[in-house]
C-alpha cells in the first residue's frame, strides 16, 4: 500500500511540473483506439510487489470516447497471462517415485468499463488522469500436477467468472508519433464470483500505440 501511495505522489508531481508547459499547447483529444503492452504487478494487498507477483504478459485493446474536455469513458479487452512451474521430488509406498514438476498457467480475460477524469487538460503530449472502473473477468487456470502411481502427470483446466470494481491513476506521455509510455497503479476489489471478497493491488507500465492517430 505504501508503494502505491509513493507512486501516486510521484505521478502527481510529474503532472504538476508539466502542467504549466502543456497548458498553452492543449488540444482537443479525439476518440481513440489504442493497443497497450504493459507488464503488471498484481497481488493481494498484504503481499509485496516482487518477482512472484509480476505478470509479464499484459495486453490492452481500448476504445476511448471523449465526453467532455476532462472526462472520457473507455472499454475494451484486457489479457493477463502467467506461467508458474515448480520442481520437487516424491516418494510413494507403491508406484512412481522420483522428480516431479508442477505447472500452472493462469489466464485472465477481462472487459473493463472505465470512467476517466483528466487532472490536467488532455493533450497530445502528457495526460494525467484518475480512473474508476468495473471489470468482468473470465479466469482460466490450467494445472499439470504431480504424477500418479504410474508416473503419468494429471492435468485439468478450471474456469471461473469474477467481477471487480477499481480506482486508480494513470499517466501517459508521448515518446514519438502515435507511441506513448503509460503507467497505471490501482486498487481493485472483488465483489462477485470465483475470488473471495478481497482487495487487490495492481500496477501496469509499458507502451501504448494509437491505432487511429493521423
Amino acid at each position: 500500500m505504501k508503494k502505491v501511495l509513493i507512486l501516486c505522489l510521484g505521478l502527481f508531481l510529474i503532472s504538476f511540473l508539466t502542467h504549466a508547459q502543456q497548458e498553452k499547447g492543449t488540444k482537443k483529444m479525439d476518440n481513440s483506439l489504442t493497443i497497450t503492452v504493459a507488464p503488471a504487478f498484481f497481488a493481494t494487498m498484504d503481499e509485496k510487489l516482487d518477482a512472484e507477483t509480476f505478470w509479464p504478459t499484459s495486453i490492452y485493446v481500448t476504445k476511448n470516447f471523449i465526453l467532455k474536455k476532462r472526462l472520457s469513458i473507455s472499454t475494451g479487452v484486457h489479457v493477463l497471462y502467467k506461467k508458474i512451474a515448480e520442481e520437487g521430488f516424491t516418494i510413494m509406498e507403491m508406484g512412481y517415485s522420483g522428480p516431479t514438476k508442477t505447472t500452472n498457467k493462469y489466464g485472465i480475460f477481462d472487459i473493463p468499463i472505465r470512467l476517466n477524469f483528466y487532472l490536467i487538460k488532455p493533450n497530445d503530449n502528457v495526460n494525467f488522469y484518475s480512473k474508476a472502473e468495473i471489470k468482468n473477468a473470465l479466469i482460466i487456470n490450467y494445472m499439470k500436477g504431480e504424477p500418479d502411481m504410474f508416473g503419468e502427470y494429471v492435468s485439468n483446466t478450471q474456469f471461473g467468472y469474477n467481477m471487480f470494481i477499481g480506482i486508480g491513476f494513470g499517466l501517459d506521455f508521448k515518446i514519438k508519433d502515435r507511441l506513448s509510455f503509460v503507467i497505471e497503479p490501482g486498487l481493485n476489489y472483488s465483489v462477485l464470483g470465483l475470488l473471495p471478497q478481497v482487495g487487490l493491488i495492481d500496477c501496469q507500465f509499458g507502451v501504448k500505440y494509437n491505432l487511429l492517430a493521423k
